[in-house]
């Protein structure tokens, strides 16, 4: 069997162990990293958060903090639900990860939740109000395609539901992330709730 590798296959893995040490570097102690995306900072509730959990140079586990807009073709006359939700079905190949979202058996909530609250169970004991929409409308199961690099982490595609342009997380850490405003105002919230 020939174990030779051609100077394009050693780039191609020398870049993902970097990858992959500049992630680990800035994880937190239980080696998970946070990467942020920023709708606009004048609507950071929009935001989405991921959390991968790695195990040595494999992603392990996630969550995904987001909002009802990655279960729906568009939003229009009222503000989305949010929900933080598990990966489910991770393959990784290189830098290519793939993962689903599904929301069928979820809850939304009324604003964003916080990144210390990990799952829908705990978002409700911590006394999250449920969303005013029906919630069976934005119930499904989206498979994701990204791209992750040393800084970022790109959702490059989707099964359903098509961004525009693909998106774009940030690594950062969670002290940086608590700087948006990630949450509605009062008022809003209070029109947001069931």
């Amino acid at each position: 069997m020939d174990k030779t590798f051609s100077l394009r296959q050693v780039i191609a893995l020398s870049n993902i162990v970097i990858m992959l040490h500049v992630i680990l570097a800035c994880s937190d102690a239980s080696g998970s990293a946070d990467f942020f995306y920023l709708h606009e900072e004048e609507y950071a509730w929009e935001s989405s958060i991921i959390r991968l959990t790695m195990d040595g140079d494999r992603v392990e586990s996630g969550l995904v903090w987001c909002n009802s807009d990655e279960f729906s073709e568009a939003r229009e006359g009222y503000y989305p639900g949010f929900t933080v939700l598990p990966m489910t079905a991770i393959e990784q190949s290189g830098d290519t990860l793939r993962f689903t979202l599904d929301s069928r058996d979820s809850k939304f909530f009324s604003t964003p939740i916080d990144i210390n609250i990990c799952s829908i169970d705990e978002a409700w004991h911590k006394g999250y109000h449920l969303w005013n929409q029906e919630p069976k409308y934005f119930a499904d199961s989206v498979a994701y395609t990204c791209l992750l690099s040393a800084e970022n982490l790109e959702i490059i595609g989707k099964s359903k539901y098509q961004y525009t342009d693909n998106v774009v997380y940030t690594m950062m850490g969670i002290d940086t992330i608590r700087q948006y405003k990630r949450h509605l105002d009062d008022s809003i919230e209070m029109l947001n709730r069931k």
